[in-house]
């Protein structure tokens, strides 16, 4: 396959998802294949937009951010609101951006959200203001979660019936839309999607799927080797920073666990066989969302590194049947 693609070169396939389960190798696949394309990898996992967590989420080093350009990794205080919506917006630009520089925009996570965002759009709800987003906070810490739920479901009795009351990002949001604006999220989440902004052209999609066992034991053993190069310190260093508990980084897979241990709570081979297993969860979640999903994408049989030629030649077979 020729190198040094652009985005005037690489076809009328003009956007790349690299996408799969958690620990299936999916960075090391799209630094590999960047170098080929000529891309720019665009991050679309939304516990990994946050700073603070770079070794528990598992983001690229400075070393594979040299090799070639990273966007949207670690950019978003923890303490700072996040939505799919911002994350689509700042992503959209990005991608625009890498095209103008003639490189291939390649959006690489496991977020299905963030991908349903790219390919159907959002539907536009109002920004909402950073007053009523205090007033929203300071209301919860007052009356507490029970008599916040009460009031909530005074005001939006559907949405709080499709949510966990225990996440409390979820509960603020479903607050600060109804009174923000007088609909609830779901009557917002109903209204026609806006598809305009996208703007990604045709998109080649590669799903990373190694056999469930081994995808078990490397989820296994990269939280172990988390532990070793020094997770304990950076969530020390994360929670010293007096991270607001509804924060939604506080929801990255291991904080809970982890906090707990630090906090003299369990025992830390607990902390790591309890986190294990509720990664493993997660992957396999995230299987069958992508399953669902993308029925058109290309499923690879293993993990990045594993799958690098197949799914060059992939690529190339795309651009050469489309440019017949």
């Amino acid at each position: 396959m020729p190198k040094h693609y652009s985005s005037k070169n690489f076809g009328t396939y003009q956007t790349l998802f690299i996408c799969g389960p958690t620990g299936s190798g999916k960075s090391s696949l799209a630094i590999r294949i960047a170098q080929e394309i000529n891309g720019t990898i665009i991050n679309a996992d939304s516990m990994q937009v946050f700073r603070g967590l770079e070794i528990l989420t598992s983001c690229p080093s400075k070393n594979d951010k040299n090799i070639v350009p990273h966007k949207l990794y670690n950019f978003v205080d923890p303490n700072h609101h996040f939505s799919v919506g911002i994350w689509l917006s700042e992503a959209i630009e990005v991608a625009q951006e890498a095209r103008n520089l003639g490189k291939v925009p390649i959006f690489v996570g496991g977020t299905g959200l963030y991908f349903r965002a790219l390919l159907n759009g959002l539907a536009t709800i109002p920004k909402i203001d950073d007053i009523t987003r205090s007033d929203t906070r300071i209301l919860f810490e007052t009356l507490g979660r029970e008599a916040f739920c009460a009031h909530l479901a005074e005001l939006d009795p559907v949405g709080i019936k499709r949510i966990n009351i225990a996440d409390t990002q979820r509960l603020l949001r479903l607050y600060e839309v109804v009174i923000s604006t007088g609909k609830t999220l779901q009557e917002w989440q109903n209204l026609e999607p806006n598809k305009k902004q996208n703007s990604l052209g045709k998109i080649i999609k590669l799903i990373l799927s190694p056999e469930r066992n081994e995808l078990y034991d490397a989820i296994n053993n990269r939280l172990e080797k988390m532990i070793e190069i020094g997770l304990l310190e950076e969530l020390k260093i994360f929670l010293e920073d007096k991270v607001y508990n509804y924060s939604q980084a506080q929801k990255a897979l291991g904080v809970k666990e982890f906090s707990d241990y630090l906090d003299g709570k369990i025992e830390l081979c607990t902390a790591i066989t309890s986190s294990q297993l509720r990664t493993r969860h997660f992957a396999k979640r995230q299987l069958t969302w992508f399953r669902n999903q993308m029925p058109s994408a290309l499923w690879l049989n293993g993990f990045g590194n594993d799958v690098i030629e197949s799914a060059l030649n992939y690529i190339n077979k795309c651009n050469q049947v489309d440019q017949i």
